[in-house]
């Protein structure tokens, strides 16, 4: 059992923060490597796509291996699926590895990480490896969750450009490319969310950064005016499309009581009260008007 799986009390934030955390191995040069992290997003490809929480090794091999040739190179170890498949149960809050038949003469009864299986041995021995159940109970049902971790690993660990890629490689499909207009209205907001300041991607397809109408063209906003529209990642614009969140005529972020007293999203709540990034520019700055109506209408308070 996990240290999630025994505190009620975990946070969205604690879970980010353990995949943020991950011991990395290096290479001979004493370089961190990516195979943890490509690891991950490969776990994360197959959830998004409504996996089974745990994959015999045997199936995931050559789709990693793969995976690990287009962003670390050709020329990879033989063993190099098995080192992030085995080792990575040293955060065993987010991986954990089960076999249907004993494994013990791997490792020792206090340490299982102490000695590594090698490829067949994992194939004969049925290993099935995947997030924790906590983690993975998180995540199944909760698209948005799991998307912030798959953006939180690929801002921590990757380049900006390889992004789509990697998104496109594991399965998670990315937007089509900006409008004309979108673009200068990310150009506005430095390809970036006005929350939480995550890096949006320039001049191509980009699923981690949209436009957010501040009045909706549904709710009579106007479509094409750059002052009623802000930038936001993904998840922050479902959660202030929701009302879960507005903005006040300072500029400060407000979070609703509803939202708050449900146990809402740890990540969100930690930008209470803080300012919304905006242009310096006022014909690009948000239309307090439009703002004004978001608060009144489509912000939600308490009932």
């Amino acid at each position: 059992m996990t240290q999630f799986d025994k505190e009620n009390r975990t946070t969205d934030l604690d879970i980010l923060e353990a995949f943020v955390s991950i011991k990395r191995g290096q290479s001979k040069h004493k370089e961190s490597t990516l195979h943890k992290p490509l690891l991950l997003l490969f776990m994360l490809g197959k959830y998004w796509n409504n996996s089974a929480r745990l994959l015999l090794f045997q199936d995931m091999r050559f789709p990693f291996e793969q995976l690990l040739k287009d962003f670390c190179g050709p020329k990879i170890h033989d063993e190099a699926v098995m080192y992030p498949f085995w080792y990575l149960q040293s955060s065993h809050q987010i991986w954990t590895v089960v076999g249907e038949k004993t494994i013990n003469k791997w490792f020792g009864a206090k340490n299982r990480s102490d000695k590594r299986p090698s490829i067949a041995d994992a194939m004969n021995c049925a290993l099935f490896g995947g997030f924790t159940p906590h983690v993975y109970r998180r995540i199944i049902n909760d698209k948005v969750m799991l998307l912030e971790i798959v953006f939180t690993v690929l801002r921590e660990f990757f380049p900006i450009a390889k992004h789509i890629p990697l998104l496109q490689s594991i399965g998670i499909p990315s937007k089509s490319k900006p409008s004309v207009f979108q673009q200068q209205i990310f150009a506005n907001y430095h390809y970036s969310c006005s929350i939480c300041e995550f890096p949006g991607i320039r001049n191509d397809a980009s699923m981690d950064l949209q436009v957010a109408y501040i009045r909706p063209p549904v709710a009579g906003g106007p479509k094409t005016n750059q002052r009623n529209c802000i930038t936001m990642c993904d998840k922050h614009k479902n959660l202030f499309d929701f009302g879960a969140f507005t903005i006040s005529k300072e500029s400060e972020i407000l979070i609703s009581e509803p939202f708050r007293t449900r146990g809402g999203s740890q990540n969100l709540l930690s930008y209470d009260n803080k300012r919304a990034i905006f242009p310096d520019d006022p014909n690009t700055r948000p239309d307090e008007r439009y703002l004004a109506w978001h608060r009144t209408k489509a912000f939600q308070t308490a009932s």
